[in-house]
């Protein structure tokens, strides 16, 4: 009796989670809105990040090298290695400090500089010497503020705007967006250069990098030093007050 009994019991299967466990935390709120303002939030940042010209600028640096006489590729890529480096170290040290929003919106905004500098540099009647000095100014100006924030930021701040339930496929839409735009710069930049000329190109993506500082400060909230529980706070629609 005993033994048909537990068999019988075995054979019940588990009682379902409802689905309200699936939609909505336990306060009530729910899930779906925070999933898709987070992946939003990080598939525009590398949208952002991929067309403000971090692949082109790399691509496009040796022959800016060049034009000064650093005609080893070897020598160029040191250049740019440790300028990337000297960004990164300081990232690290500014990252606990500053907060994550700071440090984005400032990288974009010393990217856009250093494009309209290049833009200046090769778009004005300038002495040869003044012009090649400013155009490699710009691409190591804008190498060290993508190394500063751009880089690093994008891909900690958007694991650190999820919860545990939802970090996985926000992850996964935001790098999906993170390589079709990869692809499509690869693709196309070149070409855009033929047509319509380095400068033109620079002065688009100085123009996105000034639109990605914009959209950080207005759009990112600070992660640094909160729980998730202030974060999701801040990322309600219905929460009180600015962003930071």
């Amino acid at each position: 009796m005993g033994t048909s009994a537990t068999a019988a019991c075995s054979l019940i299967p588990p009682p379902l989670l409802p689905l309200s466990f699936v939609f909505f935390d336990p306060s009530g709120r729910s899930l779906i809105s925070d999933v898709y303002a987070v992946a939003l939030i990080g598939g525009s940042l590398f949208f952002l990040q991929q067309f403000a010209g971090i692949n082109g600028v790399l691509y496009f640096s040796s022959l800016t090298f060049h034009d000064v006489g650093i005609t080893s590729g070897i020598l160029a890529s040191l250049y740019v290695g440790i300028t990337n480096f000297a960004g990164a170290i300081v990232a690290s040290i500014l990252m606990d400090k500053q907060g994550r929003k700071k440090l984005l919106t400032g990288s974009y905004l010393g990217m856009a500089l250093a494009m309209f500098l290049i833009v200046y540099a090769i778009s004005f009647p300038l002495d040869e010497g003044v012009s090649h000095g400013l155009s490699i100014t710009g691409t190591l100006l804008y190498i060290f503020t993508f190394a500063i924030g751009a880089g690093p930021v994008t891909g900690i701040i958007i694991p650190e705007l999820s919860g545990a339930r939802t970090r996985s496929k926000v992850m996964g839409f935001s790098f999906t967006v993170h390589w079709i735009c990869n692809f499509l710069v690869g693709l196309y930049f070149l070409e855009l250069v033929k047509k319509l000329g380095v400068g033109a190109v620079y002065a688009g993506f100085g123009g996105v990098s000034f639109l990605s500082a914009l959209f950080a400060y207005n759009f990112i909230v600070e992660t640094k030093g909160r729980s998730l529980e202030e974060i999701e706070m801040s990322l309600s629609p219905a929460a009180p007050g600015k962003r930071e």
